[in-house]
This record gives C-alpha cells, structure tokens and sequence, in this order.
C-alpha cells in the first residue's frame, strides 16, 4: 500500500507539475485573508533562516496553536522578496494531505505609521507542526516508506 507522500508524488503518478497542481487546486474560500499580529500571542521562537524567522503562537480569536513565518526583508528597497511572493502563491493554490497549509497573512505595523520608511512586517500564518522536514530528513531513526 502506497503511502499519502507517494500516492501525491507527480513523478510516481506520471503527471507534470502543472497536472497535478490543477488536480489539488485550493477552494479559493478556504483563505482567510489577513489579519493583525495582535490578533497572535507568541508562546517561543521555534527557527530562523534565510528567508525568515519561524515562531509557535496561539490564536487569540481562535485558540489554535500555529506558525507564524516572519517574512524578512533584507533589502527593502527593492521591495517584497520575490521568493516569498512565490511561496505564498503556491500555498494559497495547492490543497493536499502533505503540503501545509498557509491560513492567512498577518501584518505588524510601526507604531510610528508616519514614517514612509518603516515598512509593514509580513507573517505567514500556518498550522504548527511538531518537526520540518529537514529536521525528519536528517534524523537517522526516520524512515519514510
């Protein structure tokens, strides 16, 4: 019996990316939207990466315990990266039992909104997960069947 990580594998299935990102194609009703940060309590910070830094939180209007994906914006100048513009499209688009799913963004302003300089701060909100899965790669007593 094939596990859900092989039944979704486009190359095991013979389809192409595209066939199978139409075949798992999000209700577009199932993102919320976004949100404030104040809308977040955070319990801890979980990582922090290239592209951003990743902390456990609880919803506040719902009770959910969940990741928040800080979007880090090296250059601002050049303005929101293009990697995590990226992301958040394929996230909103795809819905399978191995891909996460992205709930909604939620923005954290300056207190100084006046300053055209001091740009929003951007957080993916998404279900919390025990372990990444470069975390499970690496541990030598996970086997993936």
């Amino acid at each position: 019996m094939a596990t859900p990580l092989q039944e979704a594998s486009p190359q095991s299935n013979g389809i192409s990316a595209q066939e199978f990102a139409v075949e798992h194609q999000r209700p577009q009703t199932t993102f919320r939207g976004c949100s404030k940060i104040a809308d977040y309590k955070i319990i801890s910070k979980l990582g922090e990466g290239t592209f951003g830094e990743v902390h456990k939180a609880e919803s506040l209007k719902t009770g959910a315990i969940v990741a928040l994906k800080k979007i880090l914006m090296h250059n601002e100048k050049d303005g929101f990266p293009i990697t995590a513009l990226r992301e958040i499209k394929l996230l909103k688009m795809l819905s399978h039992l191995n891909i996460l799913k992205l709930e909604e963004m939620a923005v954290e302003h300056h207190p100084k909104s006046t300053d055209k300089r001091k740009r929003a701060i951007m957080y993916m909100v998404t279900p919390y997960m025990d372990h990444d899965l470069s975390g499970l790669l690496e541990n030598p007593t996970v086997a993936f069947k």
